[in-house]
């Protein structure tokens, strides 16, 4: 039994199969995940499992290009005024 359907939460196209046909078309069932779409392994039609494609991982962030575009005051750690009350009964 196979099942086409498009996931409202995901957007991505998932197909439902069950566990003997997935046996059979694995490599063809992992190549529809790498192009994007959801493979869902069913037992009894219930589903069990989910193949999902792994998306490639986010670029080495570089660092320092913000620099001198951002500073930070002197007095960011200061206290803030409502708070001083606390402080004085330190």
């Amino acid at each position: 039994m196979t099942v086409v359907r498009e996931s409202v939460h995901t957007g991505l196209v998932s197909e439902t199969v069950s566990i003997s046909e997935a046996t059979t078309r694995l490599s063809q069932l992992v190549d529809l995940a790498a192009e994007g779409e959801e493979v869902i392994i069913a037992r009894g039609g219930e589903p069990v499992a989910r193949i999902v494609p792994i998306h490639p991982p986010a670029k080495k962030r570089q660092l320092g290009l913000m620099r001198g575009r951002i500073w930070i005051s002197e007095h960011f750690d200061d206290p803030l005024p409502e708070f001083e009350e606390d402080r004085e009964l330190d």
